[in-house]
């Protein structure tokens, strides 16, 4: 909440925080800061558990198929235009 002198209503904040079961920290400096996200980290100690989807896609069908077809071409052309001679 900004105050009306441009700078912010601390003891406005603090309300807030009371009145919604909340805690109000002012960092002015980076030990400040550190020590309010201890403070935090402190406080949130809930596993979190998530499903995980995973998709599965088959990616054997082509070489299926192209593994059949010279198959068929060797045995096509072994018949035919390759066979062995008596």
């Amino acid at each position: 909440a900004i105050a009306p002198g441009g700078g912010f209503d601390e003891e406005l904040l603090k309300s807030i925080a009371g009145s919604t079961g909340g805690r109000y920290w002012r960092a002015t400096d980076g030990e400040a800061v550190r020590r309010a996200y201890a403070a935090i980290d402190d406080l949130e100690k809930t596993e979190i558990q998530s499903v995980e989807f995973t998709n599965y896609e088959e990616r054997y069908p082509p070489w299926a198929l192209a593994g059949g077809g010279l198959i068929a071409s060797g045995l096509l052309l072994g018949g035919t235009w390759l066979r062995r001679g008596p």
